[in-house]
């Protein structure tokens, strides 16, 4: 039995604590992973941390040792108990006892690193990639992982995957087996780089082309111009509207004949900035 390991049955057996699988609590026992993400995220003594999910301490604890500051971010009580005796009296570690999608995130911090649970993962990513961060070495379900680094016309390509494209580098920086988490879960995990990037897409208006790109992967299988119909359908908009929008688009190499799925972020963002200027703030209300 590992040290870490041992370190974990102790603390859960001392506060009683059962690892809640709806919350997501696997945590890590393997040190050498533990220190690799540490050496990935290049953590040194002006940085801010900002840890999602902190758990029992185990990544607090070796953040604390290089980073200027760490906010532990965690939502689960008995481990802020936890992470409150361990640390109350580390000076630069500040626990966070809240649920990371209803707070607003520190103004100070500029790198993220975190093995979060991995029920929030696509919505802590959005939240992340509004932030001004300058890197993010996280812990992700390793199909998650894969959908950030996805092709257009593969079963792994998605939203998730165009919206980081148009704002962050992605790389996946190694494969993590089940056996490095107790307890033990079903799947194995990835190791993922998230930096932001000079932005290549040219968007009109962001939050309207992440809606656009959201509403037509509800039509993921759907060629492009069924997609386009069915949705504006739904929203109560003319159907000669989509011809005009089709027309448009033809015009500008981008065919109706595909499906949505194998469209690129590139084509994403034109045919978002054409319904913008056709359609405007009605496509948004439902």
């Amino acid at each position: 039995m590992t040290n870490l390991l041992k370190e974990t049955l102790f603390l859960l057996k001392k506060y009683n604590i059962r690892p809640k699988k709806d919350l997501g609590q696997n945590f890590i026992i393997n040190s050498d992973i533990v220190e690799r993400i540490i050496k990935y995220a290049n953590i040194d003594c002006n940085d801010v941390v900002l840890e999602i999910g902190a758990g029992l301490g185990t990544l607090t604890d070796k953040l604390a040792e290089y980073a200027k500051k760490v906010y532990a971010v965690e939502v689960d009580p008995k481990l802020c108990k936890v992470l409150n005796d361990r640390f109350s009296k580390v000076e630069n570690i500040e626990i966070v006892c809240e649920d990371v999608l209803k707070i607003s995130f520190p103004s100070d911090f500029n790198k993220i690193v975190s093995n979060f649970p991995y029920s929030i993962a696509t919505p802590v990513t959005f939240k992340i990639l509004d932030t001004s961060f300058q890197l993010a070495i996280l812990m992700y379900q390793l199909d998650v992982a894969k959908r950030l680094i996805a092709q257009p016309g593969t079963k792994d390509y998605g939203r998730l995957t165009v919206a980081v494209h148009y704002k962050a580098e992605v790389h996946i920086l190694e494969k993590v087996p089940k056996n490095a988490f107790y307890p033990k879960p079903k799947v194995d995990s990835a190791i993922v780089l998230l930096k932001p990037k000079t932005r290549t897409l040219e968007i009109v208006n962001e939050r309207f082309f992440l809606n656009v790109v959201r509403d037509l992967f509800s039509y993921r299988n759907k060629v492009l111009k069924k997609a386009l119909n069915l949705l504006f359908s739904r929203k109560r908009l003319k159907k000669e509207e989509v011809k005009r929008i089709i027309d448009i688009l033809e015009k500008r190499k981008i065919n109706h004949r595909k499906r949505v799925y194998t469209l690129s972020p590139a084509e994403f963002a034109e045919i978002a900035n054409v319904i913008y200027f056709r359609a405007g703030e009605e496509f948004n209300e439902e």
